[in-house]
């Protein structure tokens, strides 16, 4: 069982792990969606959290990421599938959530979920991927639960980021509204219109709620494929709510 020490570092299966906790290589592709925004708060509600609601659209990504085998991949190396929404945190501000978050080991579905609260569960996914795409498929002892593929060949290269701003993502961590902040780089990015595709499966709870929302029949508003990516993970620190926030006074 995880368990954090005195100095904020982390024992996870007898690996310390300290902040931030790098990812050294990886590659990752996907597609936002617009979906329904009724059945996503209905996904969302046990969480205690609420999606945003454009034009009566609920933003969905869908993605696949793949960690290489390389030294600074501190978590490991693996496979994973995940989708979330745009949603309101407490304290107003409009963060990405992940609400399913499938790997393919287990010490980073541990680390995941006692570090950050991501919601990680162990599955089987199968990915190819190249320079303009690729395709996963995610399954659960021999049951499909999802396939998805993504083409960004007429897509438009974007150039490589070496400090692009960083990305602060909402979690519930232990029971508590968190945010998450994200940093680092990367290259090898192409951008397009449409150009995905998901196919949720059948008698899985990630399938039921993506068929809930509306797959594989929602279309895609925009794919990406990131070729190379590194990234620095801090550690949560509690969201305040809007009306707890409070100014500094003035003059003491």
């Amino acid at each position: 069982m995880a368990q954090q020490n005195l100095d904020g570092s982390w024992n996870v299966q007898g690996r310390r792990l300290t902040f931030p906790v790098p990812v050294a290589q990886a590659s990752l592709f996907g597609a936002l969606y617009a979906a329904s925004a009724g059945a996503a708060a209905r996904i969302l509600r046990p969480a205690g959290v609420t999606p945003v609601r454009i034009a009566g659209r609920s933003l969905v990504g869908v993605f696949s990421i793949t960690y290489d085998p390389v030294p600074g991949n501190v978590l490991g190396d693996y496979h994973e599938i995940g989708f979330g929404f745009v949603v309101r945190a407490p304290d107003g501000s409009a963060r990405p959530f992940i609400h399913q978050l499938p790997v393919t080991q287990g010490f980073t579905r541990e680390a995941g979920e006692a570090l950050w609260g991501f919601p990680k569960w162990v599955g089987e996914i199968s990915t190819s991927s190249g320079r303009s795409g690729g395709r996963s498929t995610l399954s659960l002892a021999g049951r499909h639960v999802l396939s998805m593929s993504t083409s960004a060949l007429l897509g438009l290269a974007l150039p490589a980021l070496r400090r692009p701003r960083p990305l602060t993502m909402f979690t519930v961590h232990d029971g508590t509204p968190s945010l998450v902040p994200i940093s680092g780089t990367v290259a090898g990015v192409r951008f397009r219109l449409g150009g995905s595709t998901v196919i949720p499966g059948q008698g899985h709870p990630m399938a039921d709620e993506l068929a809930a929302l509306g797959f594989p029949h929602v279309p895609a508003l925009a794919s990406f494929v990131v070729r190379r990516f590194a990234a620095d993970l801090g550690p949560t620190r509690t969201v305040q709510r809007r009306d707890e926030v409070r100014l500094p006074v003035r003059g003491g």
